[in-house]
């Protein structure tokens, strides 16, 4: 019989992690010559974790990000996953996520002036938001951790006047 030998060269490496900004360590790995860049805490999943129900997610269990130790880690469906970040306060929200348009300050003005009657499309149009931005605001669906103090509510304004609260 023939023996079938196969030459490949593999060079040994030790991987340096790199901290990326949203905190997940990350490596770059060889494939011939292109570079791929993994996330660790996958690598490690999928090397020594079985994943039978198909899980396509991996948390942190004690939530932090870089501790990819294997007891750590967990298969999770997305549904899964975002259930475990509200419950361990891990979600972003209000002027905490980057690509929101409004701050605290801007959210307290428009409660208030949907209180005194304002009209949704003018507040849309001079914060640039969508008016369905507004109406979320108006019905407690976004910002709702927000209150205007019950003072503030008190006052009788005309909705006319060009002086308010937050002018």
């Amino acid at each position: 019989k023939k023996k079938t030998t196969f030459k490949y060269k593999v060079r040994e490496r030790i991987l340096i992690a790199k901290k990326e900004k949203n905190g997940y360590l990350r490596v770059t790995l060889l494939k011939g010559k292109s570079p791929k860049t993994k996330n660790v805490h996958r690598l490690i999943c999928s090397v020594y974790l079985e994943n039978p129900e198909n899980k396509p997610q991996v948390n942190h269990i004690n939530s932090k990000k870089i501790d990819n130790t294997l007891f750590n880690l967990e298969y999770m469906t997305a549904q899964e996953n975002m259930n475990h970040a509200k419950e361990n306060g891990l979600m972003c929200k209000g002027e905490s996520v980057s690509c929101s348009k409004l701050n605290n300050l801007n959210v307290l003005e428009i409660k208030y002036k949907i209180l005194r009657g304002y009209n949704q499309n003018d507040l849309a149009e001079k914060f640039k938001v969508a008016k369905t931005n507004i109406s979320n605001i108006k019905a407690g669906r976004s910002w709702s951790w927000l209150e205007i103090p019950d003072s503030v509510k008190a006052e009788s304004v005309d909705v006319n006047l060009k002086y308010s609260y937050f002018e």
